[in-house]
């Protein structure tokens, strides 16, 4: 924007909602949102729309915490279902419907050499969401869709020659628990990190601490060994961190403000499995386990 996004902190008190959201521009910065459905039904959330194109990733406030996927897109008239999106190129099309139980509709739309057919026909089924970012410019967002039927998930092999693939999965039983699967160029061979599915997963917002700050999403199941902080990362700006060898183990880090009055972000950690907030550069580290609590 013109000014530095200016973080909603006076909603952290209500029952929160978690929204990643990345600007549409360079350098693509993540922005972590906050929305609270209240009593009423959900509401798109008008104030977004000044903005060009912007991804939410929301979880529900309560049990479950059912993800959602929603665009909101700058346009002359207000926001109406998301069927009129579909000219534009590339835009993430998801629908939820305003009233319980905010059933989500899936709608993918990418710009190719040849045009992409809206996938209808899997709007019936139980859906698991995937979100992927390009690896280069202009990280496009590409939204696919995968659905498990009595066979297991199926990795999109094809997707193996970008670096890095982020996918956003959802199950799709309840608890329609989330779960993230990466996908990078290494110099060894890609080996996908489908044995994670089956372990309780901790949810991993990355980005990267130099130009063009990408995006990755990673998941990490903690064994029966505590986590352990990657001490030397924490000069960098604020991520979540990743060893940088097999098995690419990631740690979770929370930064929050020491100079300035503590950041409330102990409100978020209530929603499963992890949160991480981060709102400020070069600052204290505080990661949550998930099963041993806070640690400083």
């Amino acid at each position: 924007m013109h000014a530095p996004l200016t973080p909603v902190m006076y909603l952290l008190h209500l029952a929160p909602v978690v929204c990643v959201c990345v600007s549409d521009a360079p350098p693509y910065t993540l922005y972590l949102l906050v929305y609270v459905r209240m009593h009423a039904p959900l509401t798109p959330v008008m104030y977004l729309l000044h903005l060009a194109p912007v991804v939410c990733v929301c979880v529900s406030d309560a049990p479950p915490y059912t993800l959602y996927l929603l665009v909101y897109v700058r346009m002359h008239a207000p926001l109406t279902p998301v069927m009129y999106l579909l000219h534009l190129a590339p835009v993430v099309c998801v629908c939820v419907s305003d009233a319980p139980p905010y059933t989500l509709y899936l709608l993918v739309y990418v710009r190719m050499h040849a045009p992409l057919t809206p996938v209808m026909y899997l709007l019936h089924l139980a859906p698991v969401v995937c979100v992927c970012v390009s690896d280069a410019p202009p990280y496009t967002l590409y939204l696919l869709v995968y659905v498990r039927m009595h066979a297991p998930l199926t990795p999109v092999m094809y997707l193996l020659h970008l670096a890095p693939v982020v996918c956003v999965c959802v199950s799709d039983a309840p608890p329609y628990t989330l779960y993230l699967l990466v996908y990078a160029r290494w110099r060894a061979p890609l080996t996908p990190v489908m044995y994670l599915l089956h372990l309780a997963p901790v949810v991993c917002v990355c980005v990267s601490d130099a130009p063009p700050y990408t995006l990755y999403l990673l998941v990490y199941a903690r064994r029966r060994a505590p986590l352990t902080p990657v001490m030397y990362l924490l000069h960098l700006a604020p991520v979540v961190c990743v060893s940088d060898a097999p098995p690419y183990t990631v740690y979770l880090l929370v930064y929050a403000r020491r100079r300035a009055p503590l950041t409330p972000v102990m409100y978020l950690l209530h929603l499963a499995p992890v949160v991480c907030v981060s709102d400020a550069l070069h600052t204290h580290c505080i990661y949550w386990c998930a099963r041993g609590g806070v640690h400083h």
